[in-house]
């Protein structure tokens, strides 16, 4: 008799992979809006914080590079 149920190592495969996804896409929502966020923000604000316009994306997906501040 064969069964239709997935084996325990191809479900739990699979739901790893399913969860890495997910994580995956809720990170790169969080920097569409980090980046949506400090594009909104004037120019001097971000000289206040340390970035500039061009170092948006790069601060946003790197972090920031504290060059003693």
């Amino acid at each position: 008799m064969t069964s239709t149920v997935l084996p325990r190592r191809i479900r739990r495969t699979w739901l790893i992979g399913l969860g890495s996804l997910l994580r995956e896409l809720i990170e790169a929502n969080r920097r569409r809006r980090d980046v949506a966020q400090l594009e909104s923000l004037p120019d001097y604000m971000l000289r206040d914080i340390g970035i500039s316009r061009s170092e948006i994306g790069r601060t946003v997906r790197d972090g920031r590079d504290d060059r003693g501040a």
